[in-house]
């Protein structure tokens, strides 16, 4: 700091001088304490401050104290040359060295306490004062004279630890103390360097569990060939408020010895860690982490269902999965990249509640527990509410007709579909309620807190929660829900990128999770409740048609409703449907024999043989001329 400019001054040079790299606020302040050419003792003020505001402030008063210091030595100088001007204060200077010298330091000689002044009065030797009992030179250490007379002080000072003149005992070079170092004796130390592969290369790694994200440097990801990185918009905050923005992320692969995981990994600047990967807690959490005398181990994670004594909470995890986005092969990519930015970003905050609850007005009951397969092999829990759905009460909020829905897709070319995830459990079940819902397991009985599945009310339910958060897009006739899928309506993919976004900020607000993986998005050509629609038409899916095709010959009345059932969900496409299925349909007539004969099978082949041949139909439009039969 020079001496022309205040301290306040001097910290706004530094401030902009640093802004032009990256300097932590704790570290800039002491740079301008350091660079404050006064004494330390006098810079006490400074230290402390925790933001830089505080620190103006502390500039500020220490600025006063300064001035302050200034005016008190100006005032103690003057004195003091007024002191030295005057003669009957300096005749002690006028005397004999030899004289002081043999008087100051004589004890036995009573004369030798008074001098005699040229002012005419006697003044108290310096030896009368209890500072000044003993002799000693604070030049050389001899204690026979005192450092004024002393005969080595041109040589400068007496080092008090090597004996030679020229420097002080805290500036020798010889004697230095070395630093004290406190070192803290563990019994252990835990390896953290586990083996680790990202996509098959082995890479140097750190297991940090206080990091929450998993940062790789720039390099090894240019390596993985990844197909793209990902851009964000983030600062990461490490230790001492050091940030670091990462160049984007990617979903990877990463194993970290035995355990296998899919995880967000954030790239960084070659520069900013000594290791190639850190592996943080957003994989960390997804393993069961043990620490012992031989370090980290990460293991697979199992479910652990906790023992309870009484009624209790039935907890629901859903583990987000790793989104793969359905976009259509006809979006340009600008639209691509703010659509795929928008779901990226969509977090459900639930901001806002309904009124929409399941009430239940029966008596207790505690239902089984039953174990399905899915489509997919993969085991589900179900409950069987059959003794119950008997005596609910039955909620009668009407479910939207299909065909009405169909029918409004009339003049929409590109569509966009959302899956809700669990959809039932976003409605809670009223708190006097939640006793019915009480289902028993070999480890306890549980009750649930939001809507099961299974409950002959819970569709109704959760019709009205859905059409209570989209009203107003309801009513704008942009999405059309039925249960947990809900169809957006567009006629452009600028218009429908606009409507997407505006759907996915009200589903954030009320908390929806959605399956992106199940959820296409900007299609001209959607599959919807079993209906394939494009360009205006409407046909069976492949699915329910191949369904259809693959039914075997019926051979009891259960069959017989089943096949009658999957075929008059598409009777539209069937000219005379009921004449074709009467034969199959009289099977079901009360105290009817049942007899699979020629009239029938030829009737069963029929229904078949006309949804082969992937009927196609014209979206009912209400504004052109409509002929009735």
């Amino acid at each position: 700091m020079r001496d022309s400019e205040s301290a306040p001054e001097y910290f706004l040079k530094m401030k902009e001088l640093c802004s032009s790299g990256k300097i932590e606020d704790a570290a800039l302040m002491y740079y301008v304490i350091k660079g404050i050419n006064d004494r330390q003792e006098n810079k006490t003020v400074l230290y402390g401050c925790k933001t830089l505001f505080e620190f103006k402030e502390k500039l500020k008063v220490y600025e006063v104290i300064k001035s302050d210091y200034a005016k008190s030595k100006g005032c103690f100088d003057k004195t003091k040359a007024r002191y030295d001007s005057n003669p009957r204060f300096n005749s002690f200077d006028k005397l004999k060295p030899k004289q002081v010298h043999d008087d100051r330091f004589n004890s036995k000689n009573e004369s030798a306490n008074k001098v005699k002044s040229s002012g005419g009065f006697e003044r108290m030797k310096y030896n009368n004062f209890d500072s000044r009992k003993s002799k000693f030179c604070f030049n050389c250490g001899d204690p026979n004279h005192i450092s004024r007379f002393c005969v080595h002080k041109d040589k400068g000072f007496k080092c008090f630890e090597c004996k030679a003149f020229g420097h002080k005992a805290s500036e020798c070079e010889k004697t230095k103390s070395k630093p004290e170092v406190a070192t803290l004796d563990v019994k252990f130390k835990p390896r953290l360097d586990n083996k680790v592969t990202i996509e098959d290369i082995s890479v140097n790694s750190l297991i940090d569990t206080g990091s929450q994200a998993t940062l790789l440097r720039k390099p090894v990801f240019d390596k993985l060939n990844m197909c793209k990185l990902y851009p964000l918009n983030l600062s990461l905050s490490g230790f001492g408020k050091c940030k670091v923005n990462p160049l984007g992320y990617f979903k990877g692969n990463i194993k970290i010895d035995d355990f296998k995981c899919n995880a967000d990994i954030y790239v960084v600047e070659n520069n900013v860690m000594p290791y190639d990967v850190i592996v943080g807690m957003n994989v960390l959490m997804q393993g069961e982490r043990v620490i012992n005398e031989d370090g980290i181990v990460i293991k697979e994670k199992f479910q652990r269902i906790e023992e309870v004594d009484s009624l209790s909470v039935l907890p629901i995890d859903v583990t987000p999965n790793e989104v793969e986005l359905n976009i259509g092969p006809d979006v340009p990519n600008i639209f691509k990249d703010k659509l795929q930015q928008s779901i990226l970003n969509y977090v459900p905050h639930k901001t806002k509640t309904t009124n929409v609850e399941l009430n239940i007005l029966v008596k207790k009951y505690s239902s089984p527990v039953v174990i399905v397969r899915k489509k997919d092999g993969t085991p589900r829990v179900c409950i069987d509410y059959r003794k119950l759905n008997k005596v609910v009460v039955k909620d009668r909020f009407p479910l939207p007709l299909i065909e009405d829905i169909l029918d409004r897709l009339q003049g929409s070319r590109v569509f966009s579909t959302i899956d809700l995830k669990n959809a039932f459990f976003h409605v809670d079940v009223n708190k006097d309620s939640r006793k019915y819902t009480s289902f028993v397991t070999h480890e306890g009985q549980y009750q649930f807190l939001k809507v099961p599945f299974g409950l002959c009310n819970s569709p109704a339910a959760f019709q009205r929660y859905i059409n209570t958060i989209f009203r107003p897009l309801i009513n704008d006739g942009i999405v059309l829900p039925y249960l947990d899928g809900i169809i957006i309506l567009s006629s452009s993919f600028e218009e429908g990128i606009e409507r997407v976004e505006r759907m996915l900020s009200i589903a954030s607000e009320y908390g929806l999770e959605i399956n992106f993986n199940k959820s296409p998005f900007l299609k001209k050509r959607i599959e919807f409740l079993g209906h394939v629609v494009e360009d205006g038409k409407i046909f069976p899916s492949t699915l329910k048609t191949k369904a259809v095709l693959n039914f075997p010959e019926p051979a009891n009345l259960k069959q017989i409703h089943s096949f009658l059932g999957l075929t008059g969900y598409f009777r539209k496409f069937i000219p005379k449907y009921s004449t074709i299925a009467t034969p199959l349909s009289d099977l079901l007539k009360k105290d009817r024999k049942f007899k699979f004969g020629e009239e029938e099978r030829i009737s069963f082949n029929q229904l078949k043989l006309m949804l082969a041949e992937k009927p196609v139909l014209r979206i009912y439009n209400p504004n052109y001329e409509t002929e009735l039969h």
